[in-house]
Formats: structure tokens, C-alpha cells, sequence
């Protein structure tokens, strides 16, 4: 093994704040999905209200498992999942709003917008490691070394 194997090989070992944003991803999911369950509970839904727990849903769900790949070092998940927390953030956002002056008050709905946007940035910080992680398990791949990275 030579010394680039070796820095690719540390390359691909996650450090604590790629974890902590992959956290921070699958946690704002799972509050997501809560949300999206309790505002289909709650709320009466009529006209374009019936898509808003959908669309809560579908954020949540792909939140999760974004955040297991943003902490394995996936640039790919680290791209989206920042996307997905900044929609999160704006569908949240406008929803407390919404909510709020129509008299639906929930301390999930108003602590999700902060959380969504505190998650989008720490995945942020993450794409970088993720695509020079990409980048070191495709030489380790052309090397020989195929160990499932």
C-alpha cells in the first residue's frame, strides 16, 4: 500500500462533524415525519391543505436515511440532503406561518423551522468531505481495492 492508498483510506473515515451533520439530517427527519403526522391529525384539511402532510412526509422520509449516508461520507447525500433541509426549512417556514395566523398553534411546527435550518447548514459543511470521499473511494476502487466503502 503507498501513501496516497493510505491518505484515501483516512480520507474515507468520517470525522465528528460530518457525524453530527448526518445526525442533525436523520433527526429533522424523524421530527419531519412527526409533523407531518400530527398536522393530518389536527388540521382539517380541504383544497390544497390536503398535500401539505404529504409533501411534510416525503421530506421526512428522505431525510433519514440522507442523514445515515451524509455520516458514511456519500457527496451525493451530503448534496441532497442540504437540499432537502433548505426545502424542509422553506415548506416549515411558511407553514408556521400560515398555521399560526389561522389560530394552529404547535411548538413542533414552530421548533422544525430553526431545526431545518440548523441542519441545512451543517449538512452544508459536509459536501466537501463527501465529494473528496467519492473521489478517494474511486481510486481505491481503480486500485484494486474493493472492500465495499
Amino acid at each position: 500500500m503507498d501513501d496516497t492508498e493510505a491518505r484515501d483510506l483516512e480520507t474515507l473515515s468520517p470525522e465528528l462533524p460530518t457525524k453530527i451533520g448526518g445526525f442533525a439530517l436523520a433527526i429533522t427527519g424523524i421530527f419531519t415525519v412527526v409533523m407531518a403526522a400530527q398536522t393530518y391529525a389536527v388540521w382539517f384539511m380541504r383544497g390544497w391543505h390536503i398535500a401539505v402532510p404529504f409533501v411534510m412526509l416525503a421530506l421526512g422520509v428522505s431525510g433519514v436515511p440522507l442523514g445515515w449516508k451524509v455520516a458514511t461520507l456519500r457527496g451525493w447525500a451530503s448534496i441532497a440532503g442540504t437540499a432537502v433541509a433548505a426545502l424542509s426549512t422553506l415548506v416549515f417556514g411558511a407553514w408556521a406561518v400560515y398555521s399560526l395566523v389561522h389560530g394552529f398553534v404547535s411548538l413542533l411546527g414552530l421548533a422544525i423551522v430553526p431545526m431545518s435550518a440548523i441542519t441545512c447548514a451543517l449538512s452544508a459543511t459536509t459536501i466537501s468531505a463527501g465529494i473528496r470521499a467519492d473521489e478517494a473511494r474511486e481510486r481505491l476502487h481503480k486500485s484494486g481495492l474493493r472492500m465495499g466503502f
